[in-house]
């Protein structure tokens, strides 16, 4: 288990230290209440491990750990124990869950995704069951970075490229469930220098270092000093896209409430005339929030571009029929309200339901 020898210098980007004082600031920040009960996804990487030891010593009722065994890989049972002790150790209290696949294990090309949707089904049903209203975890500003750079190349819309939220809401194991990320104001470095201090080990998984998967490329680019790619410049532009994206969620809302109606739960309505006054990056947005609010995607994620390019195509012919549109896994219908020319009723299939 990797470990920091006494007296290893770590660069870091902040000269703010980072003490379990500072956690408590950051989760207030986000909105996380004071003496909420709350729980932390530990993988046992320096990520998670630092936000183990800055929380062990957080005032109130103690943050309840939460150990994931992918169980992909031989040695991940013995790991998930190991770290299951260190937190014993930082006197947490702590869950070790073991996925399970029983329709086989996800192929290579989708073994991060599937296995990241499995993870937070799983910690997502333990908070729910246990009445925990938040869940930590350990993103930071190297992550945002990688983040940035990795939906660029996915060409994303503002949403994406503003980067992860400080706290976000997400329908995760069938309800929504509150994800807080304290660290995104830290870097990596630092993290694993709050290790060092604590002498707290931790565990390398060597997926990390497998180019086969686009977010390991996208990292040794940003970590090589001669890419041309600076953390200032990745700074800057997920700073200008998160004023963007605040801008168009004020005009998304706007037009929302200007041209759009709830007729009952589950079926929206939509004026077309107002929604073709607004520019075509708030019609884009107006068509996400609606889908969203129709049947919310897995994870509470948006729905694709090509999905909402397909409903703006069918919108802006002023249709007259029914049409269904498969968006994620969610399957919408839309036709016009009956009686009201120049409206389109948004629903979810029923046999979706």
């Amino acid at each position: 288990m990797p470990r920091c020898v006494t007296g290893t210098a770590l660069a870091s980007g902040r000269s703010e230290a980072l003490t379990p004082q500072w956690l408590e600031q950051q989760l207030r920040a986000a909105g996380a209440e004071k003496g909420a009960a709350l729980a932390m996804a530990i993988s046992g990487g320096s990520d998670s491990m630092a936000l183990a030891v800055l929380a062990a010593r957080l005032p109130g009722p103690p943050v309840t750990a939460l150990v994931v065994d992918h169980a992909l890989r031989p040695e991940s049972a013995a790991e998930a124990r190991q770290v299951a002790a260190w937190l014993d150790v930082l006197g947490l209290q702590q869950q070790v869950l073991t996925l399970e696949w029983p329709h086989g294990l996800p192929t290579a090309a989708k073994v991060q995704e599937a296995a990241r949707e499995a993870r937070y089904d799983a910690l997502a049903g333990v908070c729910h069951a246990r009445g925990l209203t938040a869940l930590l975890t350990a993103h930071h500003w190297d992550d945002q970075a990688e983040l940035l750079l990795m939906r660029l190349s996915r060409a994303s819309g503002l949403a994406g490229l503003a980067g992860m939220a400080p706290s976000s809401q997400r329908v995760l194991a069938g309800r929504p469930l509150r994800l807080v990320r304290p660290l995104l104001g830290a870097t990596k470095a630092q993290l694993r220098q709050v290790c060092c201090a604590a002498g707290q080990a931790w565990v390398e998984d060597p997926s990390n270092a497998m180019p086969v998967y686009l977010r390991n490329r996208v990292r040794a680019v940003l970590q090589d000093p001669h890419s041309g790619v600076s953390s200032s410049d990745v700074g800057a532009a997920l700073a200008l896209c998160g004023h963007l994206k605040a801008r168009l969620e004020e005009q998304t809302q706007a037009v929302l409430e200007h041209a759009t109606r709830t007729k009952r739960e589950g079926r929206h309505v939509v004026d077309l005339a107002s929604l073709a006054a607004a520019p075509p990056v708030v019609q884009a947005a107006v068509v996400q929030s609606i889908v969203h609010a129709v049947g919310p995607p897995r994870g509470g994620r948006p729905a694709k571009s090509r999905a909402v390019e397909a409903l703006l195509t069918y919108l802006a012919k002023g249709p007259r029929r029914a049409a269904s549109f498969s968006v994620g896994r969610t399957e919408v219908q839309a036709y016009p309200e009956k009686g009201a020319a120049g409206r389109i009723v948004f629903t979810r299939r029923r046999s979706d339901e």
